[in-house]
């Protein structure tokens, strides 16, 4: 994936005057914004004000924000998609913002979708499952006028392209176009956003053949009767970032071959506060090494999932999220609350899945339904299914699944 042009520097200079004018640099430190800590414990991230002010321009040339926009958010400011992109850049343009608290969502999720009516929202965010719950409920809330919104955004999680059609759908019923979905991939250590879509193309996937992406680590259309995975594709470099693929000798991978996302850019940050070790694994020259895993195809990022997370069974790759999103589906199950992981086999390892009910007693016959489930998606019989309660499996503190927490407590009995 090549770099798109830089950000504008005359527009970047006159904000950095502006900076230097209050005794501050580029180089001042803005922000400790700590990740989410989903897969290892939070890092504080340190966000300059040079990338911050260059993250703003990035956002507003690639999506067009400004007034007359309407920002409306539920996403707590201790998350960088609160506090970077719901707060910090409607207050650096002017633009009007709607904020209420996150227990408020937590509480009633209805209440997101009232506020882009009462209020003729046109901008929002927020992570996957919130799309998932909402779509459950926000079809039948009458009364509703969403025709305004035009950026739609899910981010911060992985994202499931059926959850976004069915929560268009469901809102399209109150005027929401599905061309104002907007699926985006970034990471605190960029301090927000890598890649946008162009406003108003909606959802866009690439289905690619499941064995080939197993096996092969080969994004390649489905043949014959084989299986098909369904990805989102997660749009372009925002302007002056570089994304490429690391393949596993440490080269740019080619055209639609899966390998580590690396990022370049005015937005990514210097590394971590006060761990020096913790940067160095992460960031190489100015490069910001992700973890996560991916491809490119047609100039647009594509992620499968966390290359801590990947689970290997006999020589097959299997994403969490492959078994997650259709166990997430199935009634009985509370969506967005699945986990998969592995565990030490006897030749290989074994799938786990844990699953929150609202079913207290357990229930065979579901355990059953999940198992053929992951049968079905991934080929793959798990070696346990665990029903637990709601509100059971471990999260952060901005709603996102821990896998390796509730690993842990899967191996120590609790």
């Amino acid at each position: 994936m090549r770099a798109l042009d830089s950000v504008d520097p005359s527009r970047v200079r006159v904000r950095h005057a502006r900076l230097e004018a209050a005794g501050r640099t580029p180089d001042s430190l803005a922000i400790i914004q700590y990740t989410s800590g989903s897969t290892s414990d939070p890092r504080g991230v340190t966000v300059t004000d040079g990338c911050l002010v260059a993250h703003i321009e990035q956002m507003v040339r690639a999506a067009g924000f400004g007034p007359p926009d309407v920002l409306v958010s539920w996403v707590p400011l201790f998350h960088d998609m609160g506090l970077i992109g719901l707060f910090a850049l409607p207050l650096a343009r002017r633009i009007e913002l709607v904020v209420t608290p996150s227990s408020t969502f937590a509480n009633d999720p209805r209440t997101w979708m009232r506020l882009m009516s009462a209020f003729r929202g046109t901008v929002t965010a927020a992570p996957n499952f919130a799309y998932a719950i909402t779509a459950k409920m926000v079809g039948a809330d009458a009364g509703l006028d969403l025709s305004a919104a035009r950026v739609t955004l899910s981010a911060s999680e992985p994202i499931d392209a059926r959850v976004v059609r069915e929560f268009a759908t469901a809102a399209g019923r109150h005027g929401l176009s599905e061309r104002s979905m907007f699926c985006v991939y970034g990471l605190a250590e960029a301090t927000l956003a890598v890649t946008f879509p162009a406003p108003g193309e909606g959802l866009r996937t690439d289905v690619v053949d499941h064995g080939a992406l197993a096996h092969r680590l080969s994004a390649v259309p489905p043949g014959g009767t084989g299986k098909a995975r369904e990805l989102v594709r997660v749009g372009r470099p925002l302007p002056g970032n570089r994304v490429w693929i690391r393949d596993q000798d440490g080269r740019p991978a080619s055209e639609r071959h899966v390998g580590e996302i690396v990022v370049e850019g005015p937005s990514v940050t210097s590394g971590y506060f006060g761990s020096p070790s913790a940067t160095e694994e992460v960031f190489h020259d100015g490069s910001l090494h992700t973890g996560d895993l991916g491809y490119v195809a047609d100039g647009e990022l594509i992620v499968c999932g966390r290359r801590k997370d990947l689970i290997i069974v006999a020589g097959r790759n299997i994403h969490p999220e492959e078994i997650e999103h259709p166990v997430g589906r199935l009634a009985g199950v509370r969506p967005g609350n699945v986990v998969a992981f592995s565990v030490a086999g006897a030749q290989t390892e074994a799938v786990v899945v844990i699953a929150e009910t609202r079913d207290e007693h357990g229930d065979t016959r579901l355990r059953d339904l999940i198992a053929g489930c992951v049968r079905d998606a991934v080929g793959v019989v798990p070696h346990d299914v665990v029903l637990v309660p709601p509100r059971t499996l471990p999260k952060t503190s901005s709603g996102k699944l821990q896998r390796g927490v509730a690993r842990d407590g899967y191996l120590s009995g609790t």
